[in-house]
């Protein structure tokens, strides 16, 4: 089976082909292998060393990304939990997350599976600055930002 990461900026998982209303939503493929892949170890990442993963050989599901180095770029008290650190949790392989602030500025995140993650920070509907864990994983990016209408 094919999954696939579907347009949108809701949080969701794909197993399959994503529907939207009565026919296929366009999406990026996922490298086979990617559902099957072992659970990595958990572990928390920095947006500026999410690239030092690499393609990481397990699913990076349930880790987290600890954005307050985004600070002066993002209002994360909208995304911190109250007197905690403002971190993301990775999805499942296949699932994009998205969180805004409510004045337009909006972080993606995407689980590739086997190629890693991808991180976009969006203002107003334009690329900020994408962060990836493989060479593989920001080409996915780049084509889910682009279904997106991110420019």
């Amino acid at each position: 089976m094919t999954d696939r990461v579907a347009a949108s900026t809701a949080v969701f998982v794909i197993a399959g082909v994503a529907l939207v209303g009565c026919g296929a939503a366009p999406g990026v493929t996922l490298r086979d292998g990617s559902e099957t892949l072992p659970a990595c170890p958990i572990t928390k990442l920095a947006p500026s060393t999410i690239s030092v993963v690499g393609v990481p050989g397990c699913d990076l599901e349930g880790s987290g990304v600890d954005i307050s180095e985004l600070a002066s770029q993002f209002d994360i008290e909208v995304l911190g939990p109250p007197g905690g650190e403002p971190s993301l949790t990775i999805p499942a392989a296949g699932a994009v997350f998205s969180q805004g602030d409510g004045e337009g500025r909006e972080l993606l995140m995407v689980n590739w599976g086997a190629d890693g993650i991808g991180l976009a920070l969006i203002d107003n509907g334009q690329l900020v600055n994408v962060w990836a864990s493989s060479e593989t994983a920001l080409e996915l990016q780049g084509e889910h930002l682009k279904l997106e209408g991110v420019g």
